[in-house]
């Protein structure tokens, strides 16, 4: 059903559109639509990671990662890797994903010390092997399987969103998927 909407629009314009034979009200109609959808995938991404942090499938740190080394924890034998600002580690069921991404939220949520001869960590600023106390300020996202129960085109702009938040991101997932463009993300796989 399509109802009459008094528009203010500059008379300079209509007149151009009418002579290029522009459809304004189609064009109004999918403007509004563009913004609508714009507005509530912008809401619907931030919930969503609002769900991944209720899952526990999210943390939060107070520093970006420069490097990482790992040894002997569950699965992972042996994790030795620079990072960058945005990075997905990719790996098959039980190749240590999840163990990853959860020592290192608790290496800075100070609640394992058993992990900290395992795990060394160098930050953007410092190199550190100790603790590092909580803040409130959040520099660095953890985030595991982020995708799994996204489709493609979703998935593309999970990543697209993400890349704006001008945060480090760390992301574990399974397999690379089609259509992303990852020449700007560091690729680890877990499964070599």
């Amino acid at each position: 059903m399509k109802k009459n909407t008094l528009l203010y629009l500059d008379a300079d314009l209509v007149k151009i559109a009418k002579h290029r034979k522009i459809n304004i009200s189609k064009l109004t109609e999918n403007a509004i639509k563009m913004q609508l959808f714009s507005l509530k995938q912008k809401k619907d991404l931030k919930e969503y990671l609002n769900n991944l942090k209720k899952e526990q499938r999210l943390f939060y740190l107070p520093n970006r990662i420069k490097k990482i080394e790992m040894e002997d924890i569950g699965p992972i034998k042996e994790f030795k890797h620079n990072l960058k600002n945005f990075n997905i580690i990719f790996g098959n069921n039980a190749t240590g994903k999840t163990v990853l991404i959860r020592s290192l939220a608790k290496l800075f949520e100070n609640s394992d010390l058993s992990i900290t001869s395992k795990i060394k960590i160098y930050l953007k600023q410092k190199t550190t092997t100790i603790l590092t106390p909580k803040h409130s300020n959040i520099e660095c996202l953890l985030i595991d399987c982020g995708g799994i129960n996204l489709k493609d085109k979703e998935y593309l702009e999970f990543i697209k969103y993400l890349k704006k938040l001008n945060l480090q991101i760390i992301l574990t997932e399974l397999d690379k998927r089609k259509n992303i463009d990852y020449r700007d993300i560091n690729l680890i796989d877990l499964n070599v």
